[in-house]
Protein backbone atom coordinates (compact mmCIF):
# COMPACT_ATOMS: atom_id res chain seq x y z
CA UNK A 1 0.00 0.00 0.00
CA UNK A 2 1.61 3.40 -1.07
CA UNK A 3 2.40 5.43 2.35
CA UNK A 4 1.30 8.69 2.46
CA UNK A 5 3.33 11.49 3.69
CA UNK A 6 1.93 14.04 5.66
CA UNK A 7 4.08 17.60 5.97
CA UNK A 8 5.38 18.47 9.47
CA UNK A 9 3.04 21.66 9.74
CA UNK A 10 0.25 19.79 8.08
CA UNK A 11 -0.01 17.90 11.79
CA UNK A 12 -2.39 18.79 14.39
CA UNK A 13 0.74 17.83 16.99
CA UNK A 14 4.20 18.69 17.16
CA UNK A 15 6.15 15.35 17.81
CA UNK A 16 3.00 12.93 18.72
CA UNK A 17 -0.09 13.76 21.09
CA UNK A 18 1.19 11.55 23.31
CA UNK A 19 4.73 12.63 23.80
CA UNK A 20 3.55 16.46 23.07
CA UNK A 21 2.02 16.14 26.22
CA UNK A 22 4.67 14.81 28.87
CA UNK A 23 7.23 17.43 26.94
CA UNK A 24 4.89 20.65 26.97
CA UNK A 25 3.86 20.18 30.93
CA UNK A 26 2.86 17.03 31.64
CA UNK A 27 6.18 15.55 32.40
CA UNK A 28 6.73 18.56 35.11
CA UNK A 29 3.50 18.06 36.27
CA UNK A 30 4.10 14.57 37.63
CA UNK A 31 7.11 15.34 39.10
CA UNK A 32 5.70 17.84 41.03
CA UNK A 33 3.14 16.25 42.03
CA UNK A 34 5.91 13.44 42.93
CA UNK A 35 8.29 15.53 44.60
CA UNK A 36 5.54 17.37 46.96
CA UNK A 37 4.49 13.77 48.04
CA UNK A 38 7.81 12.51 48.78
CA UNK A 39 8.79 15.39 50.49
CA UNK A 40 6.70 14.22 53.38
CA UNK A 41 9.46 11.08 54.00
CA UNK A 42 12.31 12.95 54.24
CA UNK A 43 12.87 11.15 57.35
CA UNK A 44 13.53 8.17 55.56
CA UNK A 45 17.18 8.67 55.06
CA UNK A 46 17.13 6.79 51.15
CA UNK A 47 14.26 9.22 50.29
CA UNK A 48 16.12 12.27 52.18
CA UNK A 49 19.45 11.56 50.23
CA UNK A 50 17.55 10.83 46.86
CA UNK A 51 15.96 14.16 46.59
CA UNK A 52 19.46 16.13 48.02
CA UNK A 53 20.62 14.75 45.17
CA UNK A 54 17.88 16.24 42.74
CA UNK A 55 19.74 19.31 42.52
CA UNK A 56 22.96 17.36 41.23
CA UNK A 57 20.97 16.14 38.62
CA UNK A 58 19.46 18.83 37.52
CA UNK A 59 22.77 20.50 37.06
CA UNK A 60 23.56 18.01 34.76
CA UNK A 61 20.57 18.01 32.68
CA UNK A 62 21.63 21.55 32.12
CA UNK A 63 24.67 20.78 30.09
CA UNK A 64 22.07 18.54 27.78
CA UNK A 65 18.97 20.51 28.37
CA UNK A 66 18.75 23.67 29.45
CA UNK A 67 22.69 25.19 28.12
CA UNK A 68 21.58 24.23 24.31
CA UNK A 69 18.00 25.85 24.56
CA UNK A 70 20.29 29.11 24.55
CA UNK A 71 22.41 28.38 21.81
CA UNK A 72 19.63 27.14 19.60
CA UNK A 73 17.71 30.39 20.28
CA UNK A 74 20.50 32.26 18.91
CA UNK A 75 20.67 30.29 15.89
CA UNK A 76 17.08 30.75 14.96
CA UNK A 77 17.32 34.64 15.58
CA UNK A 78 20.14 35.58 13.80
CA UNK A 79 19.57 32.54 10.81
CA UNK A 80 18.15 35.43 8.56
CA UNK A 81 21.34 37.18 8.31
CA UNK A 82 21.31 41.16 8.17
CA UNK A 83 17.33 41.46 7.20
CA UNK A 84 16.59 40.14 11.10
CA UNK A 85 18.86 42.10 12.83
CA UNK A 86 16.82 45.19 10.32
CA UNK A 87 13.56 43.56 11.43
CA UNK A 88 14.38 43.75 15.21
CA UNK A 89 16.76 46.01 16.03
CA UNK A 90 16.10 46.41 19.23
CA UNK A 91 16.04 42.80 20.22
CA UNK A 92 18.83 41.63 18.12
CA UNK A 93 21.33 44.69 18.21
CA UNK A 94 20.45 47.34 20.46
CA UNK A 95 20.36 45.48 23.83
CA UNK A 96 23.50 43.27 23.12
CA UNK A 97 25.31 46.41 22.63
CA UNK A 98 23.78 48.09 25.80
CA UNK A 99 24.64 44.71 27.57
CA UNK A 100 28.17 44.50 26.81
CA UNK A 101 29.27 47.88 26.87
CA UNK A 102 27.28 48.20 30.42
CA UNK A 103 29.64 44.95 31.34
CA UNK A 104 32.48 46.35 29.85
CA UNK A 105 32.23 49.53 31.65
CA UNK A 106 31.55 47.36 35.18
CA UNK A 107 34.58 45.39 34.15
CA UNK A 108 36.70 48.67 34.66
CA UNK A 109 34.86 50.93 37.17
CA UNK A 110 33.70 47.97 39.27
CA UNK A 111 33.85 49.67 42.49
CA UNK A 112 32.21 52.96 41.12
CA UNK A 113 29.59 51.18 39.15
CA UNK A 114 30.25 47.85 38.53
CA UNK A 115 28.30 46.42 41.61
CA UNK A 116 25.06 48.11 41.03
CA UNK A 117 25.09 47.63 37.46
CA UNK A 118 25.29 44.01 38.33
CA UNK A 119 22.88 44.32 40.97
CA UNK A 120 20.20 45.97 38.94
CA UNK A 121 21.11 43.32 36.12
CA UNK A 122 20.37 40.52 38.46
CA UNK A 123 17.12 41.87 39.01
CA UNK A 124 16.10 42.33 35.95
CA UNK A 125 17.15 38.86 34.71
CA UNK A 126 14.37 37.81 37.45
CA UNK A 127 11.86 40.21 35.93
CA UNK A 128 12.23 38.52 32.08
CA UNK A 129 12.76 35.10 32.88
CA UNK A 130 9.21 35.16 34.91
CA UNK A 131 7.05 37.36 32.18
CA UNK A 132 9.06 34.68 29.65
CA UNK A 133 8.27 31.66 30.89
CA UNK A 134 4.70 32.65 31.10
CA UNK A 135 4.90 34.16 27.40
CA UNK A 136 6.26 30.59 26.42
CA UNK A 137 3.31 28.90 28.51
CA UNK A 138 0.95 31.04 26.74
CA UNK A 139 2.25 30.10 23.12
CA UNK A 140 2.25 26.66 23.83
CA UNK A 141 -1.27 27.13 25.10
CA UNK A 142 -2.77 28.75 22.15
CA UNK A 143 -1.08 26.93 19.75
CA UNK A 144 -2.30 23.45 20.96
CA UNK A 145 -5.78 25.57 20.78
CA UNK A 146 -4.89 26.24 17.14
CA UNK A 147 -4.23 21.86 16.66
CA UNK A 148 -7.64 21.27 18.11
CA UNK A 149 -9.95 23.80 16.85
CA UNK A 150 -10.35 24.89 19.72
CA UNK A 151 -11.07 28.31 18.79
CA UNK A 152 -10.41 31.30 21.04
CA UNK A 153 -11.47 34.97 20.29
CA UNK A 154 -9.03 38.11 21.01
CA UNK A 155 -10.12 38.72 24.29
CA UNK A 156 -10.25 35.17 25.38
CA UNK A 157 -6.96 34.68 24.35
CA UNK A 158 -5.82 38.11 26.43
CA UNK A 159 -7.72 36.37 29.34
CA UNK A 160 -5.29 33.42 29.11
CA UNK A 161 -2.04 35.61 28.73
CA UNK A 162 -3.03 37.61 31.64
CA UNK A 163 -4.33 34.48 34.18
CA UNK A 164 -0.69 33.04 32.93
CA UNK A 165 1.76 36.79 33.83
CA UNK A 166 -0.62 36.98 36.69
CA UNK A 167 0.99 34.00 38.60
CA UNK A 168 4.35 34.86 37.60
CA UNK A 169 3.49 38.75 39.34
CA UNK A 170 2.58 36.64 42.15
CA UNK A 171 5.82 34.80 42.36
CA UNK A 172 7.63 37.99 42.17
CA UNK A 173 6.11 40.42 44.29
CA UNK A 174 6.41 37.43 46.96
CA UNK A 175 9.67 36.89 46.62
CA UNK A 176 10.30 40.53 46.21
CA UNK A 177 7.92 41.64 49.54
CA UNK A 178 10.88 41.43 52.23
CA UNK A 179 13.80 43.17 50.36
CA UNK A 180 16.10 39.70 51.59
CA UNK A 181 19.81 39.39 50.85
CA UNK A 182 20.86 36.52 48.38
CA UNK A 183 24.27 35.47 46.50
CA UNK A 184 24.89 35.38 43.32
CA UNK A 185 28.72 33.83 42.87
CA UNK A 186 29.71 36.43 45.22
CA UNK A 187 27.79 39.30 44.24
CA UNK A 188 25.48 40.25 47.56
CA UNK A 189 22.39 41.80 46.37
CA UNK A 190 18.64 42.52 48.66
CA UNK A 191 15.20 42.16 46.28
CA UNK A 192 12.73 44.63 46.34
CA UNK A 193 11.50 45.53 49.66
CA UNK A 194 8.28 45.84 48.50
CA UNK A 195 5.73 44.94 51.28
CA UNK A 196 3.28 42.51 51.18
CA UNK A 197 0.29 44.80 49.42
CA UNK A 198 1.67 44.23 45.71
CA UNK A 199 1.54 40.62 46.98
CA UNK A 200 -1.75 40.38 47.78
CA UNK A 201 -2.87 42.24 44.71
CA UNK A 202 -1.52 40.04 42.48
CA UNK A 203 -3.37 37.56 44.47
CA UNK A 204 -6.21 38.77 43.45
CA UNK A 205 -5.62 39.68 40.28
CA UNK A 206 -4.67 36.11 39.94
CA UNK A 207 -7.86 34.89 41.39
CA UNK A 208 -9.94 37.14 38.87
CA UNK A 209 -8.21 36.24 35.82
CA UNK A 210 -8.25 32.37 36.74
CA UNK A 211 -12.22 32.37 37.27
CA UNK A 212 -12.34 34.17 34.04
CA UNK A 213 -10.79 31.34 32.07
CA UNK A 214 -12.51 28.62 33.59
CA UNK A 215 -15.58 30.89 32.50
CA UNK A 216 -14.32 30.60 28.86
CA UNK A 217 -13.86 26.91 29.18
CA UNK A 218 -17.24 26.53 30.35
CA UNK A 219 -18.85 28.98 28.00
CA UNK A 220 -17.40 26.64 25.54
CA UNK A 221 -18.43 23.54 26.82
CA UNK A 222 -22.32 25.18 27.14
CA UNK A 223 -21.86 26.08 23.66
CA UNK A 224 -20.71 23.72 21.18
CA UNK A 225 -19.75 20.51 24.32
CA UNK A 226 -15.78 20.86 23.78
CA UNK A 227 -13.12 21.04 26.21
CA UNK A 228 -9.76 21.84 26.49
CA UNK A 229 -7.38 18.58 25.55
CA UNK A 230 -5.44 17.49 28.02
CA UNK A 231 -1.99 18.64 25.43
CA UNK A 232 -3.84 22.70 25.78
CA UNK A 233 -4.24 22.38 29.57
CA UNK A 234 -0.77 20.92 30.55
CA UNK A 235 1.49 24.07 30.36
CA UNK A 236 -1.42 26.33 31.49
CA UNK A 237 -1.49 24.11 34.78
CA UNK A 238 2.52 23.56 34.81
CA UNK A 239 3.59 27.29 35.23
CA UNK A 240 0.81 27.50 37.68
CA UNK A 241 1.99 24.86 39.47
CA UNK A 242 5.41 25.49 39.63
CA UNK A 243 5.37 29.47 40.26
CA UNK A 244 2.19 29.87 42.57
CA UNK A 245 3.90 31.03 46.06
CA UNK A 246 1.09 28.93 47.82
CA UNK A 247 2.28 25.42 46.02
CA UNK A 248 5.33 25.83 44.30
CA UNK A 249 7.92 23.62 46.11
CA UNK A 250 10.62 26.37 47.31
CA UNK A 251 13.51 23.58 47.14
CA UNK A 252 13.50 22.96 43.17
CA UNK A 253 11.43 25.44 41.33
CA UNK A 254 14.33 27.41 40.47
CA UNK A 255 16.73 24.62 39.12
CA UNK A 256 13.43 22.35 37.80
CA UNK A 257 11.05 24.65 36.69
CA UNK A 258 13.94 25.92 34.12
CA UNK A 259 14.75 22.52 32.91
CA UNK A 260 11.08 21.72 31.97
CA UNK A 261 10.94 25.42 30.35
CA UNK A 262 13.56 24.49 28.86
CA UNK A 263 12.03 20.92 27.34
CA UNK A 264 9.03 22.56 26.30
CA UNK A 265 11.06 24.90 24.60
CA UNK A 266 13.20 22.39 22.47
CA UNK A 267 9.95 20.90 21.61
CA UNK A 268 8.84 23.50 19.26
CA UNK A 269 12.24 24.01 17.76
CA UNK A 270 12.52 20.80 16.84
CA UNK A 271 9.13 20.84 15.17
CA UNK A 272 10.42 23.93 13.63
CA UNK A 273 13.80 22.46 12.55
CA UNK A 274 12.03 19.49 11.13
CA UNK A 275 9.01 20.93 8.71
CA UNK A 276 12.55 22.84 7.42
CA UNK A 277 13.81 19.91 6.48
CA UNK A 278 10.28 18.36 5.38
CA UNK A 279 10.25 21.35 2.98
CA UNK A 280 13.72 21.20 1.60
CA UNK A 281 13.65 17.37 0.83
CA UNK A 282 9.84 17.65 0.15
CA UNK A 283 8.97 14.83 2.63
CA UNK A 284 9.21 13.57 6.16
CA UNK A 285 12.75 14.19 7.44
CA UNK A 286 12.14 10.49 8.14
CA UNK A 287 10.70 8.61 5.35
CA UNK A 288 10.33 9.18 2.10
CA UNK A 289 9.06 7.88 -1.44
CA UNK A 290 11.11 5.77 -4.16
CA UNK A 291 9.67 3.84 -6.57
CA UNK A 292 6.13 3.45 -4.30
CA UNK A 293 8.06 2.37 -1.63
CA UNK A 294 9.16 4.07 1.74
CA UNK A 295 12.96 4.41 3.05
CA UNK A 296 14.34 5.94 5.75
CA UNK A 297 16.31 9.23 4.80
CA UNK A 298 19.58 8.73 5.36
CA UNK A 299 21.11 11.23 7.68
CA UNK A 300 24.73 9.58 8.70
CA UNK A 301 24.60 9.30 12.60
CA UNK A 302 28.34 10.71 12.42
CA UNK A 303 26.80 13.44 11.93
CA UNK A 304 24.16 13.77 14.21
CA UNK A 305 26.40 12.47 17.02
CA UNK A 306 28.78 15.44 16.11
CA UNK A 307 26.27 17.37 15.92
CA UNK A 308 25.00 17.14 19.54
CA UNK A 309 28.74 16.84 20.60
CA UNK A 310 29.95 20.63 18.92
CA UNK A 311 26.48 22.43 20.63
CA UNK A 312 27.30 20.66 24.17
CA UNK A 313 31.03 21.76 23.58
CA UNK A 314 29.92 25.36 23.22
CA UNK A 315 27.61 25.41 25.58
CA UNK A 316 30.22 24.11 28.01
CA UNK A 317 32.55 26.25 26.75
CA UNK A 318 30.11 29.31 27.29
CA UNK A 319 28.91 28.35 30.52
CA UNK A 320 31.82 26.89 32.73
CA UNK A 321 35.44 27.09 30.82
CA UNK A 322 35.70 30.46 29.27
CA UNK A 323 34.05 32.51 32.32
CA UNK A 324 35.86 30.76 34.98
CA UNK A 325 39.41 30.81 32.94
CA UNK A 326 38.60 34.61 32.78
CA UNK A 327 37.64 35.07 36.89
CA UNK A 328 41.03 32.83 37.42
CA UNK A 329 43.00 35.03 35.06
CA UNK A 330 42.04 38.49 35.97
CA UNK A 331 41.54 37.52 39.54
CA UNK A 332 38.50 38.60 40.18
CA UNK A 333 37.47 36.74 42.48
CA UNK A 334 40.44 38.21 45.25
CA UNK A 335 40.40 41.76 43.26
CA UNK A 336 36.30 42.39 43.11
CA UNK A 337 35.53 39.52 45.51
CA UNK A 338 33.05 38.17 42.67
CA UNK A 339 33.28 35.69 40.02
CA UNK A 340 32.68 39.06 37.75
CA UNK A 341 32.60 36.63 34.60
CA UNK A 342 30.86 33.73 35.73
CA UNK A 343 28.03 36.38 36.76
CA UNK A 344 28.00 38.41 33.67
CA UNK A 345 27.62 35.77 31.54
CA UNK A 346 25.10 34.50 32.79
CA UNK A 347 23.34 37.90 32.80
CA UNK A 348 24.18 38.83 29.36
CA UNK A 349 22.49 35.23 27.78
CA UNK A 350 19.22 35.23 29.89
CA UNK A 351 18.25 38.92 29.57
CA UNK A 352 19.08 38.59 25.97
CA UNK A 353 16.81 35.48 25.64
CA UNK A 354 14.17 36.89 26.53
CA UNK A 355 14.55 39.68 23.36
CA UNK A 356 15.75 36.82 21.45
CA UNK A 357 12.49 34.97 21.88
CA UNK A 358 10.30 38.35 21.55
CA UNK A 359 11.93 38.44 17.98
CA UNK A 360 11.36 34.83 17.68
CA UNK A 361 7.90 33.53 18.53
CA UNK A 362 5.55 35.88 17.48
CA UNK A 363 2.19 34.16 15.40
CA UNK A 364 2.60 36.84 12.99
CA UNK A 365 5.87 35.88 11.75
CA UNK A 366 6.80 33.60 8.67
CA UNK A 367 8.25 31.07 10.36
CA UNK A 368 5.32 30.33 12.54
CA UNK A 369 2.75 30.64 10.14
CA UNK A 370 4.79 28.46 7.96
CA UNK A 371 6.02 25.71 10.25
CA UNK A 372 3.80 25.47 13.01
CA UNK A 373 0.59 27.02 12.47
Amino acid sequence: MENTILSGHHRRFIIGRNIDFWMIGGGSILFFLLAHFFEHFRFIPQFNTQLNNIDATASFLALLVNNPHFVISYKLAYANGIQAVKRNLIQLFIVPLVLLVGFTVSFFFFKEVGTEFLKWSVLTMYFTVIWHYSKQSYGCTVVYAHFDDYHLSKVEKGLLRYQLLSVGWASYTYSNSQGTWHNYFGLSYNNFNLGLTPYYLSLGLWTLLTLSVLGIFLKKYKECGQLPSLNMLAPLLALNFWWHPWIRHEKFYNVLAAFFHCLQYLTFVYRIETAALEEKFGRSPHTSKKEGSSFELEIPQWKSFSYLLTLIGINWLYFDFIPYRLDAITGSNWKMEVQFFAITALLFINIHHYFLDNAIWKFKTPMMKKYLL
